[in-house]
């Protein structure tokens, strides 16, 4: 008997131990100088992806998600820069007739083997704007993070990046994904304003021998579907045609 109520002791002692732990602060207050934390389990990749699809749900995107209801077409001459990793440069080159044919001043800037992280802590994009002053960015970048489980740590590097982009028109155009991703194109769809992302991983396109790049047919194909829902869904629908025009709304290129 004393064996038991001994062994009775120290489990209940145990779980009020536990209990006592679990709704201890996380940071406790500075004792004699020293700064105390209370270890944390740090979740998996499994989990740390749920948690991150779960922030997504929550997003109040209410004002960045406000449709352009309009869908009429500019016609106008703009400045595009095209920038983004290798990706960027596979649609190159069907958009270069497009931009041609509509009258646009397309600018190119490629950053190959260029991430999330990279961009947000360079000022290579703030450098590109200046420069070029573009009135719409299309930008497709994310393609060599396909790898990553926990991709939503990168998210503040993309909402840097979207900062970045705030005084100008924008589209974000996804990478054609050639393996599975782990919430990549999930997180950017829910941090970019409704009407500026393109979905390109529901495309079936033949690669290169590296197994990623599209062969230059298939990065036509891509290029046609994106220039489409430029013109006909985005939420900034210029002239993308492959049919040179002849009469233009006259604009100043900046």
């Amino acid at each position: 008997m004393g064996l038991y109520k001994n062994l009775t002791i120290v489990m209940w002692a145990a779980l009020i131990t536990i209990g006592l732990y679990a709704c201890w602060p996380t940071r406790l207050p500075p004792v004699f100088g020293l700064e105390i934390k209370k270890w944390v389990f740090k979740a998996t990749d499994g989990q740390a992806n749920q948690v991150g699809k779960q922030r997504r749900q929550n997003l109040n995107r209410s004002v960045r998600q406000t449709k352009d209801t309009s869908r009429s077409v500019d016609s106008t001459s703009q400045t595009i820069l095209l920038t983004g990793d290798s990706m960027s440069e596979c649609l190159l080159h069907g958009i270069r007739k497009y931009a041609k044919a509509s009258g646009h001043r397309l600018r190119f800037m490629p950053w190959y083997g260029s991430n999330l992280m990279w961009w947000a802590q360079s000022d290579t994009l703030d450098k590109a704007i200046k420069r070029y002053k573009p009135t719409l960015i299309i930008l497709t970048l994310g393609g060599n993070e396909l790898h990553l489980k926990n991709i939503w740590d990168r998210e503040p590097y993309l909402q840097t990046i979207l900062k970045m982009m705030d005084s100008t028109k924008y589209l974000y155009i996804s990478t054609p994904n050639w393996r599975k991703d782990y919430g990549l194109t999930e997180m950017i769809a829910a941090n970019v304003p409704q009407g500026q992302f393109y979905n390109s991983t529901t495309l079936r396109l033949a690669r290169r021998k590296d197994g990623a790049h599209p062969t230059l047919a298939a990065s036509y194909v891509w290029a046609d579907s994106v220039a489409c829902w430029i013109m006909n869904q985005s939420r900034y629908p210029i002239l993308m045609t492959k049919s040179p025009i002849t009469h233009l709304k006259s604009r100043k290129i900046r």
